[in-house]
């Protein structure tokens, strides 16, 4: 969805935002991008749009597990597929350990004196700064990413 098409349905439900706009899947492009706002907040709270059937009850492990230690929490889910490592030819070199990884989903919760502005990609939505003490909570099953038209259709049976 473009710029103008989310003002449109923000505006036809009347709801209140600030549309912000920066360079998709870059997180140092968000945090710049963000952090005038961020002023007098201690914590944001990011989901991802294309997640939308996360569980209430996966909001509130995040929010539960927000401790006062804690700079950034978010949900991840054990990895049941196969995962093969290729090389250059697509020759397979081997399997990955699934054990050795996790999916990670939304909501994520991180403190604003966590967020380095203009740091590195830290595999979260917003680069966190050297020694930021993170947690991880169970994930839902039904947080799936919705990619495409046909698993939208898919998580629509799960609506009924």
């Amino acid at each position: 969805m473009q710029a103008p098409q989310v003002r449109d349905l923000l505006d036809y439900y009347d709801t209140k935002y600030v549309l912000l706009i920066c360079q998709q899947l870059d997180p140092a492009s968000f945090s710049q991008t963000l952090a005038p706002s961020l002023e007098g907040f201690e914590s944001v709270l990011i989901h991802d749009a294309s997640r939308p059937l996360v569980a209430p009850e996966q909001f509130e492990r995040v929010f539960s597990s927000f401790a006062e230690n804690t700079d950034a929490v978010r949900p991840a889910t054990a990895f049941t597929e196969t995962l093969k490592i290729l090389g250059p030819d697509s020759e397979i070199k081997g399997t990955l350990d699934r054990n050795s990884v996790k999916r990670i989903s939304t909501p994520e919760l991180i403190r604003t004196s966590a967020i380095s502005i203009s740091g590195e990609d830290t595999g979260w939505f917003l680069p966190l700064k050297e020694g930021a003490h993170t947690e991880y909570v169970e994930g839902s099953a039904l947080g799936l990413r919705v990619n495409a038209k046909a698993d939208r259709d898919l998580m629509e049976l799960f609506l009924d």
